[in-house]
Formats: C-alpha cells, sequence, structure tokens
C-alpha cells in the first residue's frame, strides 16, 4: 500500500492512486511496486556514470595548391604555329641594301628521333623548305631560324651546348644549322640535341636581312646564355616571326 504524505494537499491524489494499484492488483499473488521514476539511486560508493563526450574528428587543413607556373613563352604572349604549309615575312636584297621584305611560301616540320644519339638524348629537327622561285626575283633572300628553351626563353647556342636549368635539374642542349639546298625549292634545317625527357624546344622562324646579320655576329652567345629577345631577330624589331615545335604546341 502506498504511503500517504504528509503534505495534505497531495493526500486526495494519493489514495487515488492506492485505490488505482489495488485494483489492478485483483487476483495477483504479487502486488507489483509502482515504479519510482524521480530519481536514480546509486549505491553508496559507486559514482554515477558520466558519459563521455563525444571525439571530434581532427580537421585536416586543405592544402593550397601550388600556383601553375608561367613559362617564358606565354609570358611573351607568343603562340605555336601549327606545322605544315604557311608564310614567312623575310628579308630580301643585296647585302648592304637598304632590304625589303618578301612573302616566303614554305612548309614547316618537326621531328623527333633518337638515330644517331648517345643514350638517353634525342633529336628535334625543323626543316623549312621554301619555293624561292618568286621570293628571290634575283636578290638574295634573307630567313631568320633559331631555336631557344619555352621555359626560360634562353637562345640555344649554335654549334655549342647551352646548359638549361630548372630548379635542380640541368639539361645541356645544343644546335647546328644546316641550309641552302636546292631550288627552286630551298631546304633549311635546324638539329637540337637534347636530353630524352627534354621538351622545351620551340623554333623561331621569320625576317632577316644583311644589317641584322651584322648585329647578330656581334652577339656573344658563348660568353653567356641569353634569351631570344636579347637577339637581333624578335617581334620588337617591327618583323613577324612564327614559332613552332613538335607537339604543335
Amino acid at each position: 500500500m502506498i504511503r500517504i504524505l504528509r503534505n495534505t494537499l497531495y493526500t486526495l491524489t494519493a489514495l487515488a492512486l492506492s485505490a488505482t494499484f489495488l485494483l489492478s492488483g485483483c487476483g495477483s499473488k504479487e502486488e507489483t511496486p509502482a515504479p519510482d521514476f524521480s530519481q536514480v539511486e546509486v549505491a553508496e560508493g559507486e559514482t554515477a556514470a558520466i558519459p563521455e563526450p563525444e571525439e571530434k574528428a581532427e580537421e585536416i587543413p586543405a592544402e593550397t595548391p601550388e600556383p601553375e607556373l608561367v613559362s617564358w613563352f606565354e609570358a611573351h604572349k607568343l603562340s605555336v604555329t601549327k606545322q605544315g604549309k604557311t608564310e614567312i615575312i623575310i628579308g630580301a636584297g643585296e647585302e648592304g641594301v637598304e632590304p625589303s621584305a618578301a612573302k616566303d611560301r614554305c612548309e614547316v616540320s618537326v621531328i623527333e628521333t633518337v638515330e644517331g644519339c648517345e643514350e638517353g638524348h634525342k633529336k628535334v629537327i625543323c626543316t623549312v623548305t621554301s619555293d624561292v622561285s618568286e621570293s628571290l626575283n634575283n636578290d638574295n633572300v634573307w630567313i631568320w631560324i633559331s631555336a631557344f628553351d619555352r621555359y626560360t626563353g634562353t637562345s640555344f647556342e649554335y654549334d655549342g651546348i647551352a646548359d638549361i636549368s630548372y630548379g635542380d635539374r640541368t639539361y645541356d642542349v645544343g644546335m647546328v644549322f644546316k641550309g641552302g639546298e636546292g631550288f627552286p625549292l630551298w631546304t633549311d634545317t635546324l638539329t637540337v640535341t637534347c636530353p630524352e625527357d627534354y621538351d622545351g624546344t620551340v623554333f623561331q622562324i621569320g625576317y632577316f636581312d644583311s644589317f641584322l646579320a651584322e648585329e647578330n655576329a656581334a652577339t656573344d652567345y658563348n660568353g653567356k646564355l641569353i634569351t631570344i629577345d636579347e637577339t637581333p631577330a624578335f617581334d620588337l624589331n617591327g618583323h613577324e616571326y612564327k614559332y613552332f615545335s613538335y607537339k604543335n604546341e
């Protein structure tokens, strides 16, 4: 039987509860005690279990992507011309005479080969085949063909070796020119020799004349490495040049 609480305000409630439990207990041999939800009793000497806080996953800061390096070629807003038939402005005129510009309809191809190379090296060969039957006109014609490093702008050395460095890696790059073959189809060939994993070769083709030839002869290519814009033949001289690469990019 439920104890009557001393507080008279709860007497009626307690009696009503007693009647309820008595009725529900009819026919049962054992009385079911009323559950007490007011508190949880903890035995002496024991400590109530306190739920441990959930461990938060360690936040890993997002990696900041490294800025993409812009090559010298891109920084100077140059673009590669697709290999094949094209038209190039070249110089025409006798040596020492005020030159004139002429159109050279030519075909340009760039190939790679390891034939005749030391192990680990390759050749990148640019061939320019020009139809000089129209552009010659009884005058000398002048055409500039050179090569340089896409990433640094460094001009390669004719019949020499340029050491091209990126970070802790250095590439030995050489260049040999061969020209003046055939008529009316005139063939010029520029061969770059470099390590097989080097991909920075860009060929430059365009205007040249006897006056630029004098400037070029006075340029010290062997004393120090220079960039292509320090040579006499560059877009800044007022003439257009075209650029070619093995992958057309």
